[in-house]
């Protein structure tokens, strides 16, 4: 379900299908530390919660994982675990529940033109799942968590697609889709290397070099995203 398929008159609980016995917990894990700085009143921030749910997740997708992938060898279990928990997956599990609704965070941060970014939705999702563990254990997490998580394993099943993950993170924060250009072609006609850049809105954000032209713009979409994702923390560093 997308956000805007959401009922507006829904709680974060409706919405998770699990209701706390300590609503403080919850309240924690919708409060960032930026908004826990600039209001004295407000509970303790999500930091800690959120070095919790990052663990808890860590064994709820290994143990998906374990279970779904029952020939897999330890270095693929790693790959596709990485894959589900990296950030911009989780950001999208906190938009699909509408987080961003319910987080509460500093002005500097609220009023960001691009909004409240990936970083941020991820802590607060990590924070969340830690606020259900410390609630109701880990049967609580499986049962509220689970079902997207082994949506998101088996879709980690496909080759990855760092084209497709860029292009729809452009399409997110509403800028121009990545535009790839061929910077150098090396070797013999038999032994051809590229080397492929990716501009967005003309601001160069990766370069790949591969013996495909197709390779080589994954290399460089990867590059991007890792760039943007950097890009967050220093935004973000700077705001607190």
């Amino acid at each position: 379900m997308e956000i805007n398929e959401i009922p507006a008159n829904e709680t974060l609980s409706e919405r998770l299908g699990y209701e706390f016995s300590d609503e403080r917990l919850l309240a924690t894990a919708l409060t960032h530390s930026t908004y826990a700085n600039e209001n004295r009143d407000a509970p303790e921030n999500n930091e800690r919660l959120e070095f919790v749910g990052d663990a808890v997740l860590d064994v709820l997708v290994a143990t998906l994982l374990y279970t779904a992938l029952p020939d897999a060898p330890e270095g693929e279990l790693s790959r596709r675990r990485a894959r589900v928990v990296r950030r911009g997956a989780l950001a999208r599990q906190a938009s699909r529940l509408g987080l961003e609704r319910d987080l509460r965070v500093g002005r500097g941060q609220g009023t960001a033109s691009e909004g409240i970014n990936d970083r941020l939705m991820a802590d607060a999702y990590e924070a969340l799942v830690g606020a259900v563990y410390l609630d109701g254990g880990f049967e609580a997490v499986a049962r509220v968590f689970g079902p997207d998580f082994e949506d998101s394993i088996k879709q980690a099943t496909e080759t990855l697609d760092f084209k497709t993950e860029l292009q729809q993170r452009c399409h997110m924060a509403g800028v121009a889709v990545p535009d790839y250009r061929v910077v150098l072609v090396e070797g013999p006609d038999h032994a051809r290397v590229f080397t492929c850049g990716v501009w967005i809105e003309e601001e160069a954000l990766g370069e790949g070099k591969a013996s495909t032209k197709k390779q080589a713009e994954q290399t460089a979409a990867r590059k991007a995203l890792s760039s943007l994702e950097r890009n967050d923390d220093e935004n973000v560093k700077e705001s607190e």
